[in-house]
Order: structure tokens, then C-alpha cells, then sequence
């Protein structure tokens, strides 16, 4: 188990079929510094596919005490199509 007092982002994601959104949190648990952020509507690399965080992300490194995650609140989840 780690234990650190640095400053972490742990970034989940919401459809996340591998890890589990909620291993976001349980990886957090021994960080006392950290900041837990779950993006919705996403699969297993929210960075990769999320705008949101990829914001949320890029102000960790401006503020690692209090990244601004205020893009989470605009998120929409998917259309799906029935098909025919």
C-alpha cells in the first residue's frame, strides 16, 4: 500500500469496464494530498477521450492542491441509437 503526502490526481472513468470507477477512490484512500475525480460517461482512458479531463488534468499542474474539475457538472451522457 502506498502512503504519500504529495499532491495526486486520481482520474476515473464512469464507464470504466476494467478498473472500476470506484478503484478511483479506493487508490486515493492512502494519498492525503490527493484529489479523487470520476468523469462520466467515459471508458477505461478518460484522458484520452474526455476534453473535461484533459482540463481537469492540465489545471492539477497549476493548482495540485485544487484542480478545477467545474467541467464535470456540463457533461451530458451519450445518444444511443436502437437499431432497426
Amino acid at each position: 500500500m502506498t502512503r504519500s503526502d504529495i499532491p495526486t490526481l486520481v482520474v476515473s472513468a464512469g464507464f470504466d469496464a476494467q478498473t472500476g470507477a470506484s478503484n478511483g477512490a479506493y487508490a486515493a484512500r492512502t494519498l492525503s494530498r490527493s484529489t479523487s475525480v470520476t468523469v462520466p460517461y467515459v471508458a477505461h482512458v478518460a484522458f484520452a477521450e474526455s476534453p473535461c479531463a484533459q482540463a481537469i488534468t492540465a489545471s492539477f499542474f497549476d493548482s495540485p492542491t485544487a484542480p478545477n474539475t467545474g467541467c464535470l457538472a456540463g457533461l451530458q451522457p451519450p445518444e444511443f441509437e436502437i437499431g432497426p
